[in-house]
């Protein structure tokens, strides 16, 4: 986790605190096929995942949608980092 995404999920946590029983959650994607990367970077991705990824595929959004309908309707949920990387941070 570099510094950046460090100091998001610390404030997070502290606005979740602050702001309660407003909820704040967090979603930490990892590779995802969007739009941003041109074909061949995509195919490139793609092999890559599928040889180094436990899930053996690159993310798509749908995948992502999951992590924030359930961050979304789960009132239990706030001050959550929910990380949907495919496996990459257990490697």
């Amino acid at each position: 986790m570099n510094a950046a995404s460090a100091a998001v999920a610390t404030y997070a946590k502290s606005l979740a605190l602050e702001i309660a029983p407003v909820r704040v959650n967090i979603i930490a994607p990892g590779v995802v096929a969007t739009g941003v990367w041109s074909a061949n970077e995509k195919e490139n991705y793609k092999g890559w995942a599928k040889k180094t990824l436990p899930v053996k595929h690159l993310g798509t959004a749908e995948e992502l949608t999951y992590a924030y309908y359930s961050t979304l309707t789960n009132p239990y949920m706030t001050g959550s980092i929910i990380t949907v990387d495919g496996g990459l941070t257990m490697i």
